[in-house]
């Protein structure tokens, strides 16, 4: 994650738009929102928005595990 944080934000979106959906969260996940949110800007709006969601749902199912416990 640290390489595609110090490439310019539209680099890395292209190197990115390779990989599959999860590995892309696997990846934001150690990143800083803003970052992230600066790469998906470089996204295809249709990818960054099914990225945007899956992240989301991620995030709901960590804090319903967390709460849980």
């Amino acid at each position: 994650a640290q390489i595609y944080t110090s490439m310019e934000p539209k680099q890395a979106a292209l190197i990115l738009a390779k990989f599959d959906d999860e590995i892309i969260i696997n990846i934001f996940s150690s990143m800083k929102p803003k970052v992230v949110a600066e790469i998906l800007t470089g996204l295809a709006p249709e990818r960054a928005g099914v990225i945007s969601i899956k992240i989301l749902e991620k995030k709901q199912a960590e804090e319903k595990e967390n709460s849980e416990k």
